[in-house]
């Protein structure tokens, strides 16, 4: 099962599965924030990557609810100015970084899957009290695919 599908999984199990444009503008919005307010590469990578998951709910609920809204699709180009933007400052292009994306994902699924299906009154997740995030993670794969690069250079 590939991430997307595994997203949309994510999203069927805690019933989020009704389009809602202005729930989704607003996470997407928030997590656009966080990589712009991010002060260190993990951070605005795991911002980055939660944009990208927010994003694949939205585009999952978007294509089941068969809605057509022109709003979303503009909005979801954020997505990839953020991706252009993060791209240059890690400077990793092309396969490596989708599949330093996709495994980027796969953990930030990890920790999602240890939150709760509880909704705050706007309709997003709430994390747990004692929810530690992926940060410490994302740092060794990020630290893993920046060696990865010095090394092709050898």
């Amino acid at each position: 099962m590939n991430i997307e599908d595994k997203i949309a999984m994510w999203n069927k199990e805690r019933g989020l599965v009704v389009w809602d444009i202005n729930l989704e503008m607003k996470l997407i919005l928030e997590e656009a924030k966080e990589y712009y307010d991010a002060e260190t590469l993990v951070d605005k990578f795991d911002a980055f990557l939660d944009l990208g998951f927010v994003a694949h709910g939205s585009a999952f609920k978007y294509t089941h609810n068969s809605v057509n809204n022109k709003e979303f699709e503009e909005f979801i180009s954020l997505l990839g100015i953020i991706r252009k933007d993060f791209q240059s400052l890690i400077n990793i292009y092309h396969e490596d970084f989708r599949d330093l994306a996709n495994s980027g994902l796969e953990i930030v699924l990890k920790y999602n899957n240890k939150k709760s299906s509880e909704k705050n009154e706007f309709g997003k997740i709430i994390k747990p009290k004692d929810f530690v995030g992926p940060e410490k993670e994302l740092q060794e794969l990020l630290d893993s695919y920046m060696n990865k690069g010095e090394n092709k250079n050898d």
